[in-house]
């Protein structure tokens, strides 16, 4: 992604600055129906991956002034001291590299190897010709230690001569071999053995990365043209640098880039082009906003489009990965996209890529770099860092976002239309635990919500994300009691998080408390006896609802009143099973 779009202030735009602030309140509450059979995303924590922009550790200069556009020290390519605590709060699900450099005709083979004989290279406008002390490597290795495994790496080469290379294809394939080739002296390529090269580089080990994008955005007005003709020419660019990657490993997955829907006239040439038969999926990117007088769609026209991509690629066998998304930002306001506006449209968005099928994964754009227009790390004029709201986001829903997101939807109750809303629920694979999110894009009415009821679980704890003006740098998060009757407040431009956990979680783990005292009779009709006095009792049905509570001391329980069925005792965390049965 590389562009600048200037917005027109409209007047709602204006109107809802200043009414986030003053709600006004109703009475329209929604539900959230949950089909936890139907998975939708069997990855869903893979929708919140980053790209990563590999000039971190570069220098810019504007006239006689310079200045590091990165984390990384461009001498030395250390974490700079200010940025370490921002740094260590982000989330890695995926990442995509190495950005912008790509379309700037970038050479990977000069940020390899000793920082003191690397090649310097122009790395982008009013960047002068520098060395990379944070090179793939480094980054490589700053993957591992934020805990992704090295194989989910997505790399994007180059599609033209590059510095250095006038062949597109023998650098990509270079780069194949480096990653992935066996470091044991076979060379079947002859020429440089790379992977003996990445073994004196202290790397002996494969990295065995898979995902390979072509390009970046070569249906751009600079590059081949968002027409058929642009899109065969960019196929026809692209076959050699497949084949000779596929020489080198076939087992990695490549991706092509995707524009629009299926039907659109770049899409409808690569997906009637015979690359379909050697690559594994297409990357489209999304870039949108809310305000109706710009070019950016919004994103219910990104769904639309995702959704017929999506249908598209299957159709075909491939995979979609969004290889970028985020909220525009214009030239005059490059903060919009980071600040609470752009990120309650980003929330939106990714709970709208949650619920679609074919989806694989989706990358944030873009890290590395404070300076650049896309900064969820913003780098302040006095030498400090704020971590923006989108970065916040993305610190969140990197972990409530599950191994698995299912069928979900939100609905009033009153039976109008709920196009203002949007929900997810996501649960662990070993279903000890579920979240549920929901998101009020609405600037102008509050809501309220029902918490959602799952069988066998058990609600912890509801938070709500929000901030208090669209224009905010930084949201805040608050734990959440219901209002009456499990329903909770849904301000506007807010984020509802439901925390849930299993009721028989532990169970067999858990033994210290049935090892201490027993429930008996078990099965009961009456009266349920604990063979020892406990406190802070609390009995759940299977839909995760609670029947009892008594926070007193307990001997025994009258359940004369209870449904017949399986129940679970509570004691400070520890679960026991019993049946009523009358």
């Amino acid at each position: 992604m590389n562009k600048f779009n200037l917005h027109k202030t409209s007047v709602l735009t204006l109107l809802l600055i200043n009414l986030i602030a003053q709600p006004n309140f109703s009475q329209i509450t929604y539900s959230i129906a949950i089909t936890s059979t139907q998975v939708i995303n069997p990855a869903a924590q893979k929708l919140t991956g980053i790209s990563f922009d590999a000039r971190s550790s570069g220098v810019y200069t504007i006239g006689s002034n310079s200045f590091t556009v990165g984390y990384y020290s461009p001498t030395s390519g250390t974490l700079l001291t200010g940025v370490q605590s921002a740094f260590n709060r982000i989330i890695m699900n995926g990442v995509r590299y190495p950005g912008n450099p790509e379309i700037y005709n970038w050479n990977w083979r000069y940020s390899i190897g000793p920082v003191a004989s690397r090649t310097p290279q122009i790395l982008g406008p009013g960047m002068p010709s520098q060395t990379l002390a944070f090179g793939f490597d480094e980054f490589m290795n700053m993957v591992q230690a934020k805990g992704l495994s090295k194989s989910e790496v997505q790399i994007m080469v180059n599609l033209y001569a590059s510095n250095g290379e006038p062949n597109p294809a023998l650098l990509a394939a270079d780069w194949v071999e480096y990653c992935n080739a066996a470091n044991d002296g076979s060379n079947p390529r002859g020429g440089v053995d790379w992977a003996a090269v990445r073994a004196a580089n202290g790397y002996s080990t494969p990295y065995g990365v898979k995902i390979w994008n072509i390009g970046n955005e070569p249906w751009q007005p600079g590059e081949l043209g968002n027409t058929s003709a642009g899109a065969s020419s960019y196929t026809s660019l692209a076959l050699p640098i497949i084949d000779s990657m596929l020489i080198v490993d076939p087992t990695i997955q490549i991706t092509l880039a995707a524009l629009g829907a299926s039907n659109s006239a770049w899409n409808g040439v690569i997906l009637g082009s015979a690359l379909v038969g050697k690559v594994w999926g297409l990357s489209p990117h999304n870039f949108y906003d809310e305000v109706i007088s710009t070019p950016q769609p919004s994103i219910f026209q990104c769904e639309g489009q995702l959704k017929s991509i999506a249908a598209g690629a299957k159709a075909k066998g491939l995979k979609i990965i969004v290889g970028d998304h985020a909220h525009d930002c214009p030239f005059n306001d490059q903060d919009r996209g980071m600040r609470w506006r752009g990120t309650l449209a980003t929330a939106d968005w990714l709970l709208m890529a949650s619920q679609l099928d074919n989806i694989d994964r989706a990358n944030y754009w873009i890290y590395g770099a404070p300076k650049n227009t896309w900064h969820p790390i913003r780098l302040n004029g006095n030498g400090t860092y704020t971590f923006m709201g989108l970065a916040q986001l993305y610190e969140t829903f990197g972990t409530k976002f599950l191994d698995k997101c299912v069928l979900t939807s939100v609905v009033d109750t009153s039976g109008a239309a709920t196009t203002l809303a949007r929900g997810a629920a996501f649960f662990s694979n070993n279903n000890a635990n579920a979240n549920v999110i929901i998101v009020n894009t609405d600037t102008l009415i509050n809501k309220k919500v029902e918490a959602p009821s799952i069988p066998g679980f058990n609600l912890q704890k509801v938070s709500l994300i929000t901030a208090p003006t669209l224009d905010t740098d930084t949201s805040t998060t608050t734990i959440l009691n219901p209002l009456y009757t499990s329903k909770y407040s849904l301000p506007i431009a807010s984020v509802l998080l439901f925390e849930y956990q299993n009721i028989t979680t532990n169970i067999t783990a858990n033994k210290t408390l049935a090892n201490e005292f027993t429930l008996y009779p078990n099965p009961t009709n009456t009266t349920l006896y604990l063979s020892k006095a406990i406190d802070n009792v609390s009995i759940y049905n299977l839909l995760g609802e609670k029947v009892f509570e008594n926070k007193g001391i307990n001997t025994s329980i009258s359940v004369a009143e209870f449904d017949d069925g399986i129940y679970v005792l509570r004691s400070n965390n520890y679960p026991l099973k019993f049946i009523v049965n009358h």
